[in-house]
């Protein structure tokens, strides 16, 4: 389980950058060029469509109320977001419009974070919606606010605590070898088909930008998986990334010499072990693929994303469609032991459509956090006593 999650966060990780060879190096170089970003504002709409087919008539009335609740459903996103040159000191404000089933709800979170000095400082502060507090028992109905802070929580815990210093230095210089793994991976990453297309020139929100398009039908995804997966597993560059974060990690915890020790070899023993296993991991994995290619997991949309780049080669706007197919006997026919007869007939759709629009651009940006007491709010810690 520990070594197939640690593929899975270097997969996942990676996967945000796939496709960038040749011209699509443009598009991934906008995505570094907006990770430096010191102050924005954006505006996300996030809606959705359900749908199920093969159901019984009772079947279908239970679910027709899930089709309710999710039509004209929406939720709608106000971010800004502060940060130096760093990236050690942060401020950020979200405000949440959420509608669901004709009922409104509004929320905002607020983020306070400064790792500069030797005491680390992380707020998160939750404005508590009205509705989600009707049902709160008597003590809490009237308090506005929920906060965590991670300090408050550290100070509980009287064990192993953490060294920010050597937070800090560590981060600094694992900050350059992860840039630098990306960057290796992303002109090697070549799947053998088109993944981004250029889309030319449009004018989005009064704005001459360039656009490229990721687009994948459920063959493509299918492919783009399989060799993601076998590419990563072949990367001698991704283990030794692991290593050093590990290594990173242990160097930030204030124990014992020897309990490092004994982790370290612990650690070096499994990233050992990962090694000699790769290839019956591999032929595993490459056998579920083989399974599951009948397997149908995305409608005839696919997967489709927009991403819209101004002249100072920053992405100002995303717009993405991801089209969900899930035939239960298809799954069921590829899975299962019995052969003999397909009982699951039903079929689920679920189209998720997301439009992200990012402006004011290292701009002077205002953030006002909320003023808090013991009337209004609500400390996580406390809780937790």
């Amino acid at each position: 389980m520990k070594k197939t999650m640690i593929i899975t966060l270097i997969l996942a990780m990676v996967m945000s950058f796939t496709g960038c060879a040749n011209k699509e190096m443009k598009l991934y170089n906008a995505f570094q060029k907006t990770q430096e970003i010191t102050s924005m504002e954006s505006d996300t709409d996030i809606t959705f469509n359900f749908d199920v087919s093969g159901l019984s008539e009772q079947e279908q009335t239970q679910v027709q109320v899930a089709k309710q609740m999710l039509k004209d459903s929406k939720i709608s996103l106000h971010q800004k977001m502060l940060q130096n040159e760093d990236k050690t000191i942060a401020k950020a404000e979200v405000d949440a419009d959420i509608s669901v089933g004709g009922m409104a709800m509004n929320t905002k979170i607020w983020i306070d974070s400064d790792i500069s000095g030797k005491i680390p400082k992380l707020v998160e502060i939750i404005k508590l919606p009205k509705m989600a507090m009707m049902s709160a028992p008597p003590e809490y109905q009237n308090k506005e606010y929920i906060v965590y802070n991670i300090q408050e929580i550290m100070n509980m815990d009287k064990g192993q605590q953490i060294d920010f210093n050597k937070l800090m230095s560590s981060s600094k210089e694992l900050q350059p070898k992860l840039t630098a793994f990306l960057k290796d991976y992303a002109l090697d990453f070549n799947p053998g088909f088109k993944i981004v297309d250029d889309k030319g020139m449009k004018d989005i929100n009064g704005e001459s930008v360039s656009v490229y398009e990721l687009k994948l039908d459920d063959r493509a995804f299918k492919r783009l998986m399989r060799y993601s997966v076998n590419n990563l597993l072949e990367n001698k560059e991704a283990t030794k990334f692991i290593q050093d974060y590990m290594n990173t990690v242990l160097a930030m915890a204030e124990t014992a010499d020897v309990e490092k020790e004994v982790a370290k070899e612990e650690m070096n023993e499994q990233l050992n072990e990962l090694q000699n296993n790769l290839p019956q991991m591999k032929e595993q994995f490459n056998q579920f693929m083989d399974t599951f290619e009948d397997v149908k997991i995305l409608g005839d949309k696919g997967i489709v994303v927009e991403y819209a780049i101004n002249k100072d080669g920053y992405i100002v706007n995303e717009n993405s469609t991801i089209d969900l197919n899930i035939d239960l006997a298809s799954l069921e026919k590829a899975f299962s032991k019995d052969t003999i007869s397909v009982k699951k007939k039903q079929v689920f759709k679920l189209n998720l459509n997301f439009n992200t629009n990012i402006y004011n651009i290292n701009k002077e940006i205002e953030i006002n956090m909320p003023t808090l007491n013991q009337q209004n709010t609500l400390y996580l810690s406390d809780l937790i006593k």
